[in-house]
C-alpha cells in the first residue's frame, strides 16, 4: 500500500493483547492507542 508505513505489529495482534487486559484498563489503553495512531501521520517506509 502505497503511503501507509507498515506497522511492526498487526491490529489484530495488538487488540487480542489488549483485551486480556484487566477491564479498567483495557478502556485506558485503548484511548492511548487511537491517540497515537490519530497523531502520526501516514508515511511511505
Amino acid at each position: 500500500m502505497a503511503g501507509i508505513r507498515r506497522s511492526p505489529f498487526h491490529y489484530t495482534s495488538i487488540h487480542k493483547a489488549i483485551k486480556r487486559l484487566p477491564e479498567g484498563f483495557q478502556e485506558e489503553a485503548m484511548r492511548i492507542l487511537a491517540a497515537m495512531t490519530s497523531n502520526n501521520p501516514i508515511i511511505s517506509g
